[in-house]
């Protein structure tokens, strides 16, 4: 999928880090909230999950120009914030349907557009993985 490679790209030039695999998620600017969210309106806080060689780690990305979200990533308009590491032992379970999912993580919920489901499943299966091969 070229978006999620140029995802991944993006965020490991921007968070200097190495990026195998990148995917998009969204979450709602209230908590308690579940996220009932069209993609990129207001109230939605756009987040990359990213696997990398120390693990998995979550950032908020924000649009620095008007344009949408894709177009601000391709002239490299997009800031990255608050990278975290996501603990690899929680369970991480996909659930709904078209045009969106739904996903908890640390407690939170946050939407995985339905492009992104396979690939999500696919990145965290491989950071669980590795987990397990250093053990």
């Amino acid at each position: 999928m070229p978006v999620l490679n140029d995802l991944a790209h993006y965020l490991a030039e921007e968070t200097a880090m190495q990026v195998y695999e990148a995917v998009l998620l969204m979450s709602s600017e209230n908590e308690d909230e579940m996220p009932r969210v069209k993609l990129f309106t207001e109230g939605v806080t756009v987040h990359g999950l990213l696997r990398s060689p120390a693990g998995l780690f979550m950032c908020v990305m924000t649009n620095v120009g008007k344009d949408p979200f894709y177009s601000e990533m391709e002239q490299g308009n997009i800031e990255v914030d608050d990278v975290q590491r996501i603990d690899t032992n929680q369970d991480f379970i996909v659930e709904g349907h078209w045009p969106t999912k739904k996903v908890e993580i640390d407690g939170r919920y946050y939407v995985i557009p339905r492009n992104y489901a396979a690939p999500f499943n696919d990145l965290v299966k491989a950071a669980k993985a590795k987990k397990k091969r250093k053990r």
